[in-house]
Parts: C-alpha cells; sequence; structure tokens
C-alpha cells in the first residue's frame, strides 16, 4: 500500500476591484504557482479549488484593496 503525505501550503491573495492574484508557496517558502482569479463568488470558489489542489491549506493572507 503507498502512503501519500498531504503537505501543508500557504496561499497569498492581492485584492483588487475586478481580479485577485493568488500565490501558494511550500513549506519551506518556495512559490509553487501563481494565478489570477475573478473578483467574484464564483471566482472565490475557483481560488480556494485552486489552492486546495497543492495540499492542506494551512493559512491564506490576504491583502486588501485599500492597503
Amino acid at each position: 500500500m503507498t502512503s501519500v503525505e498531504i503537505r501543508p501550503v500557504t496561499g497569498g491573495v492581492d485584492t483588487h476591484l475586478d481580479e485577485h492574484t493568488a500565490a501558494v508557496v511550500d513549506g519551506n517558502g518556495g512559490a509553487l504557482e501563481v494565478a489570477s482569479f475573478p473578483a467574484s463568488a464564483a471566482g472565490y470558489q475557483a481560488l480556494h479549488d485552486w489552492m486546495a489542489r497543492f495540499g492542506s491549506i494551512a493559512r491564506v493572507g490576504v491583502e486588501g484593496t485599500g492597503a
């Protein structure tokens, strides 16, 4: 039987009016991928699903539009 380890990942999101840009990094801080998603309910779900493909989401930091 093969054992698969689910690694924890951290996400970061830079928010904008129409589109949010997100990044996922591994436990060592290595960038895994960057992608953009629409600022809508469907876009938020797609962003979450995309992040979860890389592993167990440990935490996500979000930069607000007013920052």
